[in-house]
């Protein structure tokens, strides 16, 4: 009884520290190391194969090629002549079919905790994650690199999926944020980034800007708070949560459900504690033959 009762509070408390331990990410950064800081920059990554077979629905189309970009995007295809994605470009100015948490020109070291990940969970979704990213607009030459929490991530639903006490459905987008600082309205620093996605000349942007463009005043529009994201939702998916829609996508910011904190974990031990203590003693009562 004392070792499956120790079994499950570890389990809790591992649940709720993993739950905590990367701000408002929906999940925990993890899987292939894409970047880090060792390659060119402009570049992207296939990672067709490493999701070949998958369900994974935009705007209504399975998605057979998939490539991730260093700067906080995903796209479809290779760039095309003289297409980049250093320099951001507001939603619909471009052609390039894009899924973008927060495109902007980032700059990893291989010496910093910088990287890109990718997370592919069969039929529950895909989830790539840019992890405490700095700006070429806030480095100077010669002198130390900023430390940042500056996060951003994309979890991208196959299947039906529960997360944080919410109910995601195949085929929703969600951008989960860390910001660069806990002050605003500039949490995220001196972006230039744009944030949503876009099927070409159609796109469903962050709400609030203009084509999802957005410069360091504007970054209290993202969802910084750790228990909520940006989701976007089919518009064909039957369930709107009263959400504002723009091309072809419910979108608009989500509550989650709350973390405990660590003070109220402690609390949560003390009376695990009581019982194990109880259990115990109980045990040691039994051994010895004490009524």
């Amino acid at each position: 009884m004392q070792r499956v009762l120790g079994v499950v509070v570890f389990l809790w408390l591992f649940r709720a520290y993993s739950a905590t331990a990367f701000g408002g990410l929906l999940v925990a950064p993890a899987g292939t190391l894409l970047f880090n800081g060792t390659g060119p920059e402009d570049q992207l990554i296939d990672v067709s194969g490493q999701v070949a077979g998958s369900q994974l629905l935009f705007y209504g189309a399975r998605q057979e090629s998939l490539f991730v970009s260093e700067n906080g995007n995903v796209v479809f295809a290779p760039y095309g002549t003289n297409e980049s994605d250093v320099i951001t470009l507001p939603l619909g100015d471009f052609p390039q079919r894009r899924i973008a948490p927060l495109w902007d020109d980032f700059l990893l070291h291989p010496e910093l905790n910088n990287q890109v990940l990718l997370d592919y969970r069969p039929n529950q979704y895909l989830a790539v994650t840019w992890s405490n990213m700095r700006l070429y607009l806030e480095t100077v030459a010669l002198q130390l690199f900023p430390d940042t929490t500056r996060s951003a991530q994309v979890v991208w639903f196959e299947g039906d999926t529960e997360l944080r006490g919410f109910q995601f459905l195949a085929g929703d987008i969600a951008f989960g944020y860390s910001p660069h600082k806990l002050t605003g309205p500039d949490y995220f620093g001196d972006v230039v980034a744009t944030v949503g996605l876009s099927n070409g000349n159609t796109f469903s942007a962050l709400p609030g800007t203009n084509k999802g463009a957005i410069v360091a005043p504007d970054g209290h529009l993202l969802p910084w708070d750790p228990n909520s994201v940006l989701l976007f939702r089919p518009s064909d998916s039957g369930a709107s949560l009263g959400l504002e829609l723009e091309g072809g996508y419910h979108r608009g910011t989500i509550a989650l459900s709350a973390v405990p904190e660590p003070g109220s974990l402690l609390l949560a031990m003390i009376p695990i504690l009581l019982i194990g203590t109880f259990l115990r003693k109980h045990s040691m009562q039994k051994l010895v033959g004490v009524a």
